[in-house]
């Protein structure tokens, strides 16, 4: 089996066993509901975004990932697959921007149109 499979069913056996049920729609999103709140988790190769509706159930949420798992905690979501997260609590958004991305491409695209070739 290979690994990132292998990483995958031991990822779902570890979510099933805490409670999260994967979506049918997409095998890299978790959610787990419980009287006190409820919490999603999207998974990308071997980072992880948790998001609850509470702090109680974020920090529940932590203790049971470091049962099972050895984490780091790089605290509130800045960036997620290139893309710049901005959470604004008071006025209840989240913007995302690809301003970073997009530049990055743009001079991917500078650099091979206008920089000679040696052949």
């Amino acid at each position: 089996m290979q690994a990132a499979c292998a990483w995958n069913l031991h990822l779902h056996h570890a979510m099933f066993e805490i409670g999260y049920v994967r979506i049918s729609t997409n095998h890299g999103i978790y959610m787990h509901n419980t009287p006190t709140g409820s919490s999603i988790i999207v998974v990308h190769v071997d980072n992880m975004v948790a998001v609850a509706s509470n702090k109680v159930e974020i920090d529940k949420l932590k203790d049971e990932l470091r049962k099972l798992f050895s984490l780091m905690d790089l605290g509130k979501l800045k960036w997620l697959l290139g893309i710049t997260v901005t959470c604004e609590c008071c006025a209840h958004t989240i913007s995302l921007c690809q301003a970073t991305y997009i530049e990055s491409i743009q001079s991917a695209y500078i650099r091979m149109h206008i920089l000679p070739t040696h052949h």
